[in-house]
């Protein structure tokens, strides 16, 4: 071939390269349809990501839809495929799913108890106890009125973790999961109905600033390490579109990686953020001391660790295998294209 013939050819295969580029771009945007409950602050990557168009960089259209409750009733919705991603926290719900069979998997964690970062979960004195010094030590929980919001959630895992601890059982503590709405939660510290209370922010600072109670342990105290809440995927969404799942999580570390950066302090883009998607005024959002550390990895053992927990306490009748469980693969996939170990 001569000099002149392959650069022709060379030319050739060029354009032909570029069309097929410019005809994938012109290309519909992949949809991914995820459910976030806007009120919860520690969405923030995700709701950066959206704004900055993080998503759109990736050929993604994401379509976001509003859910208030527990993020387990979004499980039922992920198993029919009619949501492709929600977050989600690892209560009991989650794991009999999979015991059952629907193959709802976690892809990456969202928030993580980190040292230095404001953790989201609480567990708060009410504040007369906690000034005449009758509440120090986990032992010093014995006998007193105690609530962990909603049976099977993230905050009744750490107060019974806590109990747990303080080698204090159940029986020897009046122990509820009733109290999980801001009227209940005001009324119960105002009228001394309640000793000490699990909860999460925002709820516990305002309470603070109230003067109602006072925070006391969180995560990183009671439960080191542990990841809190998840991003779960339908078993469509992994088999059907595994590669836009890996571009979805591209976005997001990029947005969470900004939020690391931080150090643990608002910012005023953070801020303006939160404010948009929670409706939640400003000076609100700033009481809170700073942003939920937000995870880059995933962590099986954390997973494991939460089940086994629920199975000893009866809630988790048939434990599913981690591999039902946890899908590890997509997020190191996006981690690798974006450079990160």
């Amino acid at each position: 071939m001569n000099r002149r013939h392959f650069a022709l050819s060379a030319l050739a295969a060029s354009l032909a390269g570029g069309t097929s580029r410019a005809a994938a771009q012109e290309a519909a945007p992949d949809k991914v349809r995820i459910a976030l409950n806007f009120t919860t602050y520690t969405y923030l990557p995700i709701f950066l990501a959206v704004d900055k168009g993080y998503f759109t960089e990736q050929h993604l259209d994401v379509e976001v839809s509003q859910y208030q409750g527990s993020s387990t009733l979004n499980v039922p919705r992920l198993a029919r495929g009619d949501l492709d991603l929600s977050p989600m926290v690892l209560s009991p719900g989650f794991f009999n799913q999979g015991g059952q069979g629907f193959n709802v998997q976690l892809i990456a964690a969202l928030t993580e108890a980190h040292r230095g970062w404001n953790d989201t979960t609480w567990i708060v004195v009410r504040q007369d106890l906690w000034d005449s010094k009758a509440i120090r030590t986990l032992a010093d929980l014995r006998g007193k009125r105690i609530d962990g919001v909603a049976a099977g959630s993230l905050v009744d895992y750490l107060v019974r973790i806590a109990l747990a601890k303080g080698g204090i059982p159940l029986g020897a503590v009046t122990y509820t999961n009733k109290i999980n709405d801001n009227a209940s939660i005001y009324a119960a510290m105002r009228n001394r109905a309640i000793d000490v209370l699990g909860n999460t922010e925002v709820i516990v600072t305002q309470l603070e600033q109230q003067k109602l109670a006072h925070k006391w342990l969180t995560t990183s105290d009671i439960a080191p390490g542990v990841q809190e809440s998840f991003l779960a995927a339908s078993p469509q969404f992994i088999k059907g579109k595994r590669d836009a799942a890996r571009r979805f999580l591209m976005g997001y570390l990029k947005a969470a990686h900004e939020i690391e950066l931080t150090n643990g302090k608002w910012t005023n883009e953070l801020v303006r953020t939160v404010v948009k998607w929670s409706g939640l005024p400003e000076d609100v959002i700033r009481s809170v001391p700073g942003p939920a550390y937000n995870s880059l990895g995933l962590k099986p053992e954390s997973v494991d660790r939460q089940q086994k927990f629920w199975v000893e306490a009866g809630l988790v009748q048939t434990p599913a295998p981690l591999s039902a469980l946890v899908d590890t693969t997509i997020l190191a996939d996006a981690r690798r294209s974006l450079g990160l170990r």
